[in-house]
Parts: C-alpha cells; structure tokens; sequence
C-alpha cells in the first residue's frame, strides 16, 4: 500500500523512492449484534491502519458499531472525526488500537469542514433545470455517466450533489472504486462503459489534469452474484487496472485515469480498504488485472506483505472468466454463487 510522505510517529514505515510504504499493523473486527444487543468479534483483521465506526439509524433510533482495518494512506491527522451527518470515524495506527473505544473518543471529535455544493441532475434527454437549491457538505461529488439512446447515439447524464452520511476524508463511497478526496477520475468497467467522478471542492472536471501518458490495457468486466453473466470479453485503457470487490460479492475489473494534482495523498499500485468492505487492488502493467495472481505479482517487492491479504478467495473467478468463450450469448452461472458454498467469497455485510 503506497503513502506519501506525511508525518505519522507512531507508524513503522518502509521507505523506497518517491513511495512511503505503512507495515501492516493488526486491529479488533467486531461488529454490534441488535438481537443480543452485544458486540460480536471475529478474527483480527491486517491493515495500515485500525478503524471504529459510529452509525446513528433514526428508525428504529439506535447506534450501530463496527471496528476493522484499513489500507490506504491515513488523512492529515488521526483520531475522531465528525461528518455532515454526525456520523462518527476514528482511526489509529498501531496494534490493537481500536479495541477500546473509550480511548479513541477521550477528547471531542474533529468536525469535518462545511461548504456549500451545487445541486443538479441532468438526465441527458429533458431540458436542463432552470436552478436548484445547492446543498451543504462536507465534500462536493461530480458523477458523468455515458449511456447509449434508443437509436444506438451516445449521451451523458450527470449529478452534482453533496457527499453520503457515511462519507469521510478518506475515500469516496459513491463508485465500487477508492480514491482520495479532491480528486477526480475517469472509470471503465464491465457495465460502465464510460464514467467520471469527482469528490472534493469541485463542480465538475473541466479543469481536471488527467494523465494521458504510460497508459496501459487492462480487462475490464462485471461479475455479480445477483445477476447472470455473459462472458464477452472487455478491455480499456487508463493510467492503473484495478480490481474491486464489493462486501456483497460483486466484483469489478477495470481502468482508473485519475487527476491527483489536488490531492495531498496519491493512488498508486498496490491494496486498499475502505471502512465499507470495499476491497481494491491497482497496478499500472498491461493487462496486470487479468487475475490477483497476475495482479500482485506486478507490484514490486516492497508490498509483497500485501499479498494474499484478503480473506476473499476470488481467484477462480478470473480462471472461469478469463476461458470463457466470447462468442456464447447464453447466461452462465456465476461462479461468485459457486464460490459462496465452495470459497466463501462474499463475506456477509454484518461481517466487514
């Protein structure tokens, strides 16, 4: 997992050029059972950084607790934080030190800066809005979406609003891809042929500064256990392949292009977590996401810690899909339900 170089004294840090490297640390994984009213442990969880969530639900009124782990560069202090929704995130960076709670929430929690954000949705067929109230919050998120008309012509809609109650400023909850904040990128992937976030201070990406050399070409392809899958071969071309897997066992292959420029902390090759359960997975090689194997054995040394980390068994994924033939039309079982009974692959959302 690739940091930059920010101050972090409690950290035990690899450093090689350029790339700021956290050694893995273990956290406390515990979720809060509302039946028995208890919190629930499970085995203890790998990551650069240890995480304990509080949720406020309104109906029924009730908090709700996780602990876990992260991966991924920490954001310019640790601690507590606050977000538009008075939803609680904390984070620390050594063994164990989510297990008590009391601890990390001693002092008053950072409360995440406000702004104001536009707020708009064009649909790509009616007329623009004449205006729309803008709204408050801790992150503006900019979304553009291809989709094709009826007569096979190509559109765009886009959103402009504020960011979710579960977002905070360490990555993006909005696309089955993490990203730091103030930054945009531009998406491929299997079911999206065509998409670009922001999320940060920005209205859109007109201005955005987007990497147009060393691309590479990678696999891109959507695998989920609620649908049936067509094997038809993808491939797309961006600055990073990627891998995604989503806690409810949908799995994403694509190409990241990303304009970093106003992001204090930078995507690179490697592993994330996010406190969701999404699971990432970059490299920057020709067609380096064509399975994990492949994927991991692109990065170098330095992060080899970070292989075989996840506890998500997705590797004959990519074998079925990867020798399917591209011209059946018919469905084929998804091999995420075979793996559910044979490699426990999705791991329940009560459980990340």
């Amino acid at each position: 997992m690739t940091l930059v170089a920010v101050p972090l004294p409690l950290f035990l840090l690899i450093t090689i050029p350029n790339v700021v490297i956290a050694a893995l640390i273990q956290c406390k994984k515990c979720d809060y059972d509302f039946e028995t009213e208890q919190e629930v442990c499970w085995e203890d969880c790998p990551g650069t950084l240890c995480f304990y969530t509080e949720y406020y639900y309104e109906q029924p009124q009730r908090v709700f607790n996780r602990k876990g782990c992260l991966s991924g560069a920490p954001p310019a202090t640790l601690g507590c934080r606050s977000n538009q929704n008075g939803q609680l995130l904390c984070i620390c960076d050594t063994d164990h030190c989510n297990r008590d709670p009391h601890t990390l929430t001693k002092e008053p929690p950072t409360q995440l800066q406000w702004q104001v954000c536009k707020r708009q949705i064009i649909n790509g067929i009616d007329p623009p809005p004449r205006w729309t109230p803008p709204c408050a919050g801790n992150y503006c998120v900019y979304r553009r979406s291809k989709f094709t008309y009826d007569n096979g012509t190509k559109g765009y809609s886009s959103t402009n609003e504020c960011s979710n109650s579960n977002d905070f400023d360490l990555f993006s909850s909005r696309v089955p891809f993490l990203f730091y904040p103030e930054s945009c990128v531009k998406m491929e992937y299997g079911g999206q042929q065509d998409e670009t976030m922001c999320y940060g201070s920005t209205a859109d990406d007109t201005a955005a500064e987007y990497p147009t050399e060393g691309l590479v070409e990678c696999h891109a392809d959507f695998l989920s256990k609620n649908l049936p899958y067509i094997p038809i071969r993808k491939l797309c071309t961006g600055q990073f392949c990627v891998i995604s897997a989503l806690p409810q066992g949908d799995v994403y292959r694509g190409c990241l292009t990303i304009d970093q420029s106003k992001a204090d902390r930078q995507m690179a090759p490697g592993y994330y977590r996010s406190y969701n359960g999404i699971e990432q997975w970059i490299c920057a090689a020709p067609s380096c996401n064509y399975n994990l194997r492949k994927l991991e054995e692109s990065w170098p040394e330095e992060l080899a810690e970070f292989k075989n980390i996840s506890r998500l068994h997705i590797e004959q994924l990519f074998e079925e899909l990867n020798t399917a033939s591209t011209t059946t039309l018919g469905n084929l079982l998804f091999v995420v339900t075979l793996c559910i009974v044979n490699c426990s692959l999705v791991v329940p959302f009560d459980r990340i």
